[in-house]
């Protein structure tokens, strides 16, 4: 099964991201993958291809440590275009947050994974919410029309995270939520 661990982001957060994907699609801009907006969410850890018999483990190791992650709000979202200078791949929202232990959380979290023997992403941890994966040349001159758009300021704020399956298809992926687990109040 493949499995990531991921930040669920508030309703009207999900709705805003969505309306703004719809505006984009009608771009039409050749090999963009966007996301469905009711599958956005902020990664903690992608995990990877797991065994039927670690799932267990993982859920356990996550229903006793994420309690030490407290509830935080979002701050501040900036969209990007990853890389930022020439020929994109990623078009995302930048989360800016005072998240306290949360990133002690991910380095915990993948090392509990590594003593499982689960080979891991161990890209570093940046707090984002992919819009668009681009698998043709980005017409870069569009560039200033897709970062010129707003986002609200809203302080956005994040209760849960949920443990995930991901399944491939030709359209793109399907998540399904495996398990929910609260953050720990302030």
């Amino acid at each position: 099964m493949r499995l990531f661990l991921a930040l669920d982001l508030p309703g009207p957060l999900k709705r805003e991201l969505a309306v703004l994907i719809e505006e984009y699609r009608k771009l039409n801009i050749s090999g963009a993958k966007w996301v469905n907006g009711e599958q956005l969410h902020i990664t903690l850890q992608f995990i990877g291809e797991v065994m039927e018999q670690n799932i267990d483990a993982i859920e356990e190791y996550l229903t006793n440590e994420i309690k030490n992650v407290r509830a935080f709000c979002i701050d501040r979202t900036q969209l990007e275009l990853i890389p930022p200078n020439r020929n994109p791949k990623l078009l995302w929202v930048n989360c800016s947050a005072n998240y306290a232990n949360l990133e002690e959380f991910v380095v915990k979290f993948r090392e509990f994974l590594t003593n499982q023997n689960i080979m891991i992403d161990t890209k570093p941890f940046r707090m984002h919410i992919t819009l668009s994966r681009f698998k043709e040349a980005f017409p870069y001159e569009l560039k200033e029309q897709i970062l010129n758009k707003t986002l609200s300021d809203n302080k956005w704020r994040i209760e849960e995270a949920s443990l995930y399956e991901s399944r491939l298809f030709k359209e793109g992926p399907q998540y399904r939520k495996i398990k929910t687990f609260q953050l720990q109040e302030e």
